[in-house]
């Protein structure tokens, strides 16, 4: 079961959003709520991996503490978390399975710059928040193929709590030039 919500051309700053992205990717909404409010309060920064060019380090690392997409995140996690229970989901076992974030429209706002009355071209971002159920597989249930060996394939089923092995047999192809090689002789053998 999975929960999405979505903000779009919010003016906050895409690269942050990424960042915040990355943080809270994988996370539990229980820690993903956390890591925001601490930026919102700013008792904890954001390690900046991609855009860390020229930035302060916080704690020997690029970081910085990017409250208004914080704010932001918090809004739009809390929706996805309101968008899952509504589809009756577990609020404990959610977990925020993915974060996708693009630029939004860039206005390019036209104007004079005498007088102080330049405008600053706002930076928009479109979010796209991910929440999933966290399933534990039980041992002997689930059915996995592809684990490879000399003889070919192999495929686990289950039966009764074991996992019992059976090979599965490789098809094998014939290259092209020998099958070619093949019906030549056998045409020569019938002109003779």
């Amino acid at each position: 079961m999975e929960a999405k919500a979505r903000l779009s051309n919010v003016h906050m700053s895409p690269k942050y959003s990424r960042e915040m992205a990355l943080a809270i990717k994988g996370k539990n909404i229980l820690r993903a709520r956390k890591i925001l409010e601490d930026v919102v309060t700013l008792e904890r920064p954001i390690e900046l991996k991609r855009h860390n060019k020229e930035v302060p380090h916080k704690y020997g690392k690029p970081a910085r503490y990017p409250v208004k997409v914080a704010k932001n995140f918090l809004e739009l996690l809390h929706s996805a978390i309101e968008n899952a229970k509504y589809k009756g989901a577990d609020e404990a076992k959610l977990i925020v399975d993915n974060v996708l974030v693009t630029r939004g429209y860039h206005k390019r706002v036209m104007g004079s710059k005498a007088l102080g009355k330049a405008k600053v071209r706002g930076r928009r971002a479109n979010v796209l928040m991910v929440l999933k159920e966290e399933v534990k597989e039980v041992k002997g249930k689930s059915q996995k193929v592809g684990k490879s060996s000399k003889a070919g394939k192999s495929r686990e089923i289950p039966s009764g709590g074991k996992v019992v092995k059976k090979a599965v047999e490789k098809k094998t192809k014939v290259p092209k030039k020998k099958a070619v090689e093949k019906k030549k002789t056998e045409k020569k053998e019938v002109k003779k």
